[in-house]
């Protein structure tokens, strides 16, 4: 067995390795970019080494820096992960070049199967059924003609990743040539490899997998399926097993078809051969492999008892994997979501910031993988991905009813997440009943009512907590030493209770003006508009609140800052930003013609230049940020006067990037 282990990989999946080599007894070593300087994955591992700036391309896909950190730390084993360097075929034999062992396939196996392109090829020689493609592209012809050939819609995918980074659906010719540039560059930031493919786009079809393992003797077997229809810009947000679409007799056809094309590249290890299936006709299609471990591992490691990655390390170390296919078998049912650090109402944008709190649920059958906590800075140059909530339960709609209980447990205020959206689908009878595909947030998003402004209640609750921070107050409402040096004081023989205190906040598009006392027995009065709400605030700990309102209560947590109040309510998390009335507006948008950046990120391309005829919404520029790509469009029909940001610059969130003077965008 290895005496010490590299994990070359960041965050939750870090932690998940760190925690089996803790179990296993072997030492760990954990890498860190100037980003993740203060991250949880390094307070976890016996030793940490720094491997560059924040960067993925100067850190975490740095193939030579993460094996120098191995021999500098005398470990004789390096884990990927998943992500970053995980189906890297050169990464794998440098790794084995440098007499270390590299816990995944062997490299002929990911550069056979963890190339979508060579993979598709090989399966259609194996006999497993393939969609409908094109593989070996260069040139926009090339892909121009495929298309036309496949017929549309086509999906534009990277050949060498996963995860939906460098995935584009193209609906007609002329969004073709935008996608394929897009989708290249996604894809040579997340994989190191810009290659692409094209296939036949199936809008209806359910996402099912299956998780194949084998050990180096030549044993290989699957540990069943995962349904994971449930999607968002083609990156998985539920996955469960077993599946409700799959028959026993389907599944053991299916088992068998990812059995025969792991066998086909000599696979051993831990891998996932994912189809798409038409249960119409109850069809399916050798989609891709993933050669390595899924974010989504936990669903099977519930069900069926086996710890993967313990598995990985044990047969990476030569151990015979020792179960028969006739010996596995499922318990119960499992599924996990991923929460997200970005906004579903606001076109999935990321969101970066500091968690100023961080609440994880806990009870019988939940399980957190995280690689976060209160306190930590959510940055624009990782994944958003914060946590997976992972239950088991004895049957599928107890399963639903446990995961739904964990999302509304858990609160996460500082950052804009997903959390809503997923409160959601776990209460949504067509996803409890299975009757939706991968398109189905899609089409529904709209009808989901995300991002709608909160009561005014809650505006009151807000403003009331503000004030709290401002005047904290003793039982009896005797004021203590507040932080007032900016707020207008009572003068002469004025009562404090009679003092009223002025703020405005807006919430998701939505202005409120607030004027607030603190009345005799220490409640706060809030006016807003024409309605008052008397409301007690009972801190049981610093962001816990009880709060009570005109005789109605409910318990909440709730964080104030400098410049906004965060508040996880019935309603979801609500974010108030506090404005100052003399401050000038800094918005920006269609009535001056100044655009401002939606995130921090790295501008990539400026498509425009001074002087040139736009119109409203046409791209100015693209943005990258937490490898993703963000369009800022042009807010009005006008003409380019400034731009001030080109290519390379790295833009905070809300800063002035280019001016269009308001007029006519079209061409003379």
């Amino acid at each position: 067995m290895f005496k010490k282990i590299l994990i070359a990989n960041r965050g939750e999946i870090a932690i998940r390795i760190l925690r089996a080599c803790k179990e296993l007894g072997i030492k760990t070593v954990a890498v860190y970019s100037d980003a993740d300087k203060h991250a949880l994955h390094i307070q976890h591992a016996d030793e940490a080494i720094h491997i560059g700036d924040s960067s993925p391309k100067e850190s975490y896909l740095d193939m030579d820096k993460i094996i120098d950190a191995a021999k500098q730390t005398n470990a004789d084993a390096v884990h990927p992960g998943y992500g970053f360097l995980s189906e890297n075929a050169s990464f794998a034999g440098k790794v084995a070049s440098a007499q270390l062992t590299f816990i995944g396939p062997s490299a002929d196996s990911i550069r056979a199967m963890g190339d979508k392109a060579e993979s598709k090829m090989a399966m259609k020689k194996a006999g497993v059924p393939t969609v409908p493609g094109v593989e070996g592209l260069e040139s926009k012809s090339d892909f121009k003609k495929a298309a036309q050939e496949i017929g549309f819609p086509v999906l534009v995918k990277a050949a060498a990743g996963g995860g939906g980074k460098g995935m584009r659906v193209v609906n007609d010719e002329s969004e073709l040539d935008e996608s394929i540039e897009s989708a290249r560059r996604e894809a040579l930031n997340a994989f190191g490899d810009e290659r692409l493919l094209i296939e036949k786009y199936l809008p209806a079809a359910h996402h099912v997998e299956f998780q194949v393992f084998g050990d180096q003797h030549g044993h290989l077997v699957h540990l069943f399926e995962r349904e994971c229809s449930v999607q968002r810009r083609h990156q998985k947000i539920i996955e469960e097993t077993p599946s409700p679409l799959l028959t026993p007799e389907l599944r053991a056809q299916m088992g068998e078809a990812a059995v025969k094309a792991a066998q086909a590249v000599g696979y051993y290890n831990a891998g996932t051969v994912e189809f798409i299936f038409d249960p119409l006709l109850s069809s399916y299609y050798f989609l891709e492999m993933n050669t390595r471990l899924q974010v989504e591992h936990p669903i099977t490691e519930l069900t069926t008892g086996l710890d993967l990655v313990q598995w990985q390390i044990r047969v990476a170390a030569g151990e015979h994997f020792p179960y028969s296919q006739e010996q596995l078998t499922q318990r119960g049912h499992a599924i996990e979501c991923r929460v997200y650090a970005e906004d579903p109402a606001n076109g999935f944008l990321p969101s970066t910031g500091k968690l100023l709190q961080y609440i994880e649920p806990r009870g019988p059958g939940i399980r957190v993988d995280s690689g976060f906590t209160a306190g930590d800075e959510v940055t624009h140059f990782y994944d958003p991905l914060l946590a997976k909530l992972i239950v088991h339960a004895p049957d599928r709609r107890s399963a639903f009813g446990r995961l739904r209980s964990a999302v509304l447990s858990t609160t996460v205020l500082g950052v804009e997440t997903n959390l809503d959206l997923l409160a959601k689908l776990c209460a949504d009878p067509r996803v409890i009943a299975d009757e939706v595909d991968n398109r189905y947030i899609d089409r529904e998003l709209p009808n989901m009512e995300l991002g709608r402004a909160p009561t005014p209640m809650f505006a009151a609750i807000a403003g009331a907590m503000h004030l709290h921070r401002l005047l904290p107050v003793s039982d009896g409402g005797v004021w203590r030493a507040p932080e007032l040096a900016s707020w207008r004081l009572p003068s002469g023989g004025e009562d404090f209770t009679d003092w009223l205190g002025a703020v405005e906040l807006d919430c998701r598009g939505e202005a409120f003006e607030l004027r607030r006392r603190l009345d005799g027995a220490g409640r706060y009065a809030v006016t807003l508009g024409a309605d008052t709400f008397v409301i007690a605030l009972d801190e049981v700990d610093p962001g816990n609140y009880i709060v009570r309102v005109d005789g109605w209560s409910f318990v909440g947590r709730g964080i104030v800052s400098d410049d906004a109040i965060y508040l996880d309510t019935p309603e979801g998390s609500l974010k108030f930003t506090i404005r100052d009335p003399l401050e000038t507006q800094q918005g920006g948008g269609a009535a001056d013609g100044r655009v401002m950046s939606n995130m921090m990120g790295v501008i990539i391309k400026v498509n425009v230049s001074p002087g040139d005829k736009v119109a409203q919404g046409e791209t100015l520029m693209i943005q990258e940020s937490m490898k993703m790509e963000l369009t800022i469009a042009s807010p009005c029909d006008g003409t380019v006067k400034s731009l001030l940001c080109a290519p390379g610059d790295m833009i905070e969130r809300n800063v002035l990037v280019a001016e269009i003077e308001i007029g006519s965008g079209e061409q003379a």
